[in-house]
């Protein structure tokens, strides 16, 4: 007969590793100062941004010493290993320290006064970068071209909770614009900057707008030089007559027709004079036809741009030989004005304070009724001390691996939550394996559990166990190896929790229904 392993034994043993392991991550935790929580948690406010090319340590190094004058230097988490994400990285800004302070700076100034939106610039500017200053202040105006319609927020009486929003939104977009501003100036395209940012410029209708406003500076350059710059008299006295001057006939039609008068008594914002409006005045009643007219094949540019190159063209060449042969206007004016930035700001995101708050409530209790749930399907499906059993085995694996992860000081986030709760649940399913070969000795032998059939039924699970846990593991320690970077935290978790989940289905659960007899005194009789 083959000697059968004590592993009942040698419990205290394993219990006394458990303990020292336990000891050893909560004093590590401790000098990390506690769980590392990332953005979804704390708040805060995470910018991804995407490069031209990929992202090695060199590269890495250079970009820490960008953004090191505005201290985000050691912000920066590489996101991939390999294809598109191995050129991004995330910039993280944890907390919302920041917007606590700029609310409590902007009431303590109206304290004693009312505000009006340009207030801000004195009271703020010196935080913000302008156009993110334009924007707190959008908050406090009516829309632009309905002045009759209320702002979404009275400035003098705006709530607390109101202007901590506000700030959350300003924030993200503060730290989006400052990373931009500060690598725009280190990366440098090739060939200079230009008047369009080909990757940077967003949608079509950005770029349509955006060609239209160079093409608008080349016709007020036209209208300047056929006024006289002494008289400023003007070779037209109607419409016709200054499109055909001008060269400008193409753009004729409604709209134009619209905008453009001989009336010198006209009043209205939205109607220009041809002949009394400054060449610059005049060059600004084509846009609307200028954008119309660039729109269609900007879309297909952006489309490309974004579908097979990655959302970041190159060079300005590659843009332009998007743009279909017949509109040889626009290739050059790509190929001429537009330049390829270096990066793009991939996206931006928030987490306020509260959101974080409700965030981390909702991760405990997860897995606290997990537990429950747990608990409850083992009691259900053997006995409860069996679910006794189990459940302190899972708690004991979850503990642990929360213990690794505050030692490593691996960012505690939503993926991290869901490695926990898979954890739970690996280790339960090893658990009920070696249950059921318990339970099936004990309904042959006819007898009590004691630690002989334990050991027994543990010894016979155990090949299945481990092939069962080192496959699973293998699998994993691929992605932890090669795999991006942004699984390795999340694998290198996975890795201990269903190594540790293994060790506890066998030295932890199994134990417990020997200790659970030991301690009742009671045995039972078949």
């Amino acid at each position: 007969m083959n000697r059968v392993f004590s592993f009942i034994e040698v419990r205290n043993r394993a219990y006394l590793f458990s303990l020292t392991l336990l000891i050893i991550f909560i004093v590590g935790t401790a000098i990390h100062g506690g769980f590392n929580f990332g953005i979804d948690f704390v708040g805060g406010t995470s910018v991804i941004v995407k490069f031209d090319k990929s992202i090695d340590a060199k590269r890495l190094s250079e970009l820490r010493s960008f953004l090191e004058p505005v201290g985000l230097s050691q912000n920066i988490r590489t996101i991939g290993g390999s294809g598109e994400e191995a050129r991004e990285i995330s910039i993280d800004v944890r907390g919302t320290d920041w917007v606590d302070r700029m609310t409590a700076r902007f009431f303590e100034a109206k304290k004693n006064r009312k505000l009006t939106p340009e207030d801000l610039d004195s009271i703020l500017g010196s935080f913000l970068e302008p156009k993110a200053l334009t924007g707190l202040k959008a908050y406090f105006m009516p829309p632009a071209g309905d002045t009759a319609a209320p702002p979404l927020f009275d400035i003098n009486n705006v709530t607390t909770g109101d202007m901590t929003g506000i700030f959350q939104t300003i924030f993200n977009e503060n730290i989006a614009l400052s990373v931009h501003k500060v690598l725009s100036k280190a990366m440098l395209p090739e060939g200079g900057i230009k008047d369009i940012d080909i990757n940077n410029i967003g949608n079509a209708q950005n770029l349509s707008e955006a060609l239209a406003e160079v093409k608008r500076k080349k016709i007020e350059i036209t209208i300047a030089e056929k006024i006289d710059t002494v008289s400023q008299a003007r070779p037209w006295t109607n419409v016709d007559e200054f499109l055909k001057s001008t060269g400008l006939e193409l753009f004729d039609g409604p709209v134009l027709r619209r905008i453009l008068t001989a009336d010198t008594q006209i009043q209205s914002k939205r109607v220009i004079s041809i002949l009394t409006a400054t060449p610059e005045e005049l060059s600004k009643a084509f846009i609307p036809s200028l954008t119309e007219r660039f729109l269609q094949n900007s879309k297909i540019v952006v489309e490309h741009r974004d579908r097979d190159f990655g959302g970041l063209f190159l060079s300005s060449k590659q843009a332009a030989d998007i743009v279909p042969e017949s509109d040889r206007e626009m290739r050059e004016m790509i190929a001429n004005y537009a330049h390829a930035g270096r990066f793009i700001i991939a996206s931006s995101e928030t987490v306020g304070a509260s959101v974080g708050k409700d965030l981390k409530w909702a991760a405990l209790w997860a897995i606290f009724y997990s537990l429950l749930g747990l608990l409850a399907y083992i009691w259900f499906r053997f006995e409860l001390r069996y679910a006794v059993g189990a459940i302190i085995a899972t708690i004991h694996d979850t503990i642990l691996t929360l213990g690794l992860i505050g030692f490593a000081g691996i960012e505690f986030n939503i993926p991290i939550v869901a490695a926990v709760l898979t954890v739970m649940g690996y280790s339960v399913n090893d658990t009920i394996v070696v249950y059921d070969r318990i339970r099936e000795k004990l309904g042959k032998l006819k007898a009590a559990p004691d630690p002989a059939i334990i050991d027994l039924a543990i010894q016979q699970t155990l090949s299945r166990t481990i092939l069962t846990a080192g496959t699973t593991i293998v699998t994993i320690l691929v992605f932890l190896i090669f795999g991006p970077a942004v699984t390795r935290e999340l694998s290198f978790t996975l890795t201990f929790g269903i190594f540790i989940g293994t060790f506890s289905s066998i030295f932890v659960a199994a134990p417990v229904l020997v200790e659970w007899e030991r301690l009742s005194g009671f045995r039972k009789k078949r």
